[in-house]
């Protein structure tokens, strides 16, 4: 999917007055891009960290494509840059040196 068809499919849901609907979105735009990331992995054969950490860098351009989305229609984007990247620091720790 691209960045702004992600954009698209959440925006409704981060811009309501509701904090309960952003959190669901934030954590909902994760999974799809963490899903994406793995259907990439595979698709392209890859083996070691450093062809994840690849894919995980290629998603995070998109992360924050969405949120320069957000930036340019509202002046402020809900998504923290570098964002997905972080994530994945967080839950994989020997990604750590090669992000």
């Amino acid at each position: 999917m691209k960045a702004k068809d992600y954009f698209d499919k959440y925006e409704s849901s981060f811009v309501e007055n509701n904090c309960e609907h952003a959190t669901k979105a934030a954590r909902d735009l994760l999974i799809d891009m963490s899903e994406e990331v793995e259907k990439l992995y595979n698709a392209r054969s890859g083996k070691t960290n450093s062809a994840f950490a690849g894919v995980i860098k290629e998603i995070n351009q998109k992360w924050n494509a969405v949120g320069s989305l957000f930036e340019k229609k509202y002046g402020v984007s809900p998504l923290k840059r570098n964002g997905f990247i972080e994530f994945w620091k967080q839950k994989m720790p020997e990604l750590v040196n090669i992000l």
